[in-house]
């Protein structure tokens, strides 16, 4: 009998599948290699519940190569205050990329319950005209948490961010019971070590779901042009069309609005480097593709 699901984990080719309140084990059908279809944990699928078969996959909305995931409506870039220090040029990254594909993006501060007050309100202020919502929490007292689930609202939400952030830790606060071993912090690499084995959809509520992303921290920028960047940065946005010339990328232009709103202290100046940082690599991939 065929059924509409969705596929909740992949481990060694077989596929674990939520149809209502059942979750079954299934196997694609041969067709699917010959054709070089890849079934991904988020995926919209049909079932053969009798014959133990994964179908068909429905179309997706969208979908992440590293890690395999599809069908995302919210990205949670998560950061710690310190331990390690914020990688803000990689959260800036995960954000544009939140946005090309039309994925909502939340900001979560992980360990400020170990962070002087001073360190959470610098990064709130760097944020605070992007568009993203941040949200303060420390997974190991919970302190934040209500309002982190607040704004999840409805839909699937994945998290990504550097190692060592509390990822594993978070989605263990939020889901309320040990789903992921948590690994110790490399006191010699200072980096996290990467402990979940497996990418996996954990149903919160009856219509919230939530991916866990291991050893995941970056998604490659190597679809977007140098003139789209700005278009994805939600502070610009005021300022488009304001700019002496047609076509400006806020970057070494003269009269460019959003460098003197940055002068005047209307937008984030450390934010704007690390966005020329960003216009510089994709300009240097796109002079590379022709050499």
């Amino acid at each position: 009998m065929i059924h509409t699901g969705r596929i909740l984990k992949g481990v060694g080719g077989q596929y674990w599948v939520q149809t209502g309140d059942a979750v079954g084990v299934y196997k694609p059908r041969g067709v699917f290699r010959a054709q070089d279809i890849k079934p991904m944990v988020g995926d919209r699928v049909k079932v053969d519940t009798e014959k133990e078969r994964l179908e068909e996959i429905l179309p997706r909305t969208n979908s992440l190569v590293r890690p395999p995931v599809a069908n995302l409506d919210m990205l949670a870039v998560v950061m710690a205050v310190k331990d390690p220090d914020p990688d803000l040029l990689m959260v800036d990254k995960l954000l544009l990329a939140a946005r090309m594909m039309d994925i909502a993006p939340m900001l979560v501060l992980n360990k400020c319950d170990t962070a002087e007050a001073k360190a959470v309100s610098a990064i709130e202020i760097q944020y605070a005209g992007s568009g993203a919502p941040l949200y303060p929490v420390s997974a190991r007292t919970g302190a934040g948490l209500s309002n982190l689930i607040k704004g999840m609202g409805k839909g699937t939400l994945a998290l990504a961010g550097q190692s060592g952030v509390g990822k594993s830790s978070l989605v263990n606060a939020l889901a309320g019971k040990a789903l992921m071993d948590i690994g110790s912090l490399s006191q010699k690499l200072a980096r996290g070590k990467h402990t979940t084995r497996h990418v996996e959809l954990i149903e919160l509520r009856a219509d919230l779901y939530l991916v866990d992303t291991p050893g995941f921290s970056l998604i490659q920028l190597d679809t977007i042009s140098a003139e789209q960047v700005r278009y994805f940065m939600e502070e610009y946005a005021p300022y488009e069309g304001q700019c002496r010339f047609n076509g400006c990328l806020h970057d070494h232009e003269p009269g460019c609005a959003v460098k003197a709103a940055i002068e005047a202290g209307k937008l984030n100046k450390d934010r704007h480097e690390r966005y020329k940082t960003i216009l510089d690599e994709i300009k240097v991939r796109e002079e590379n593709k022709w050499k």
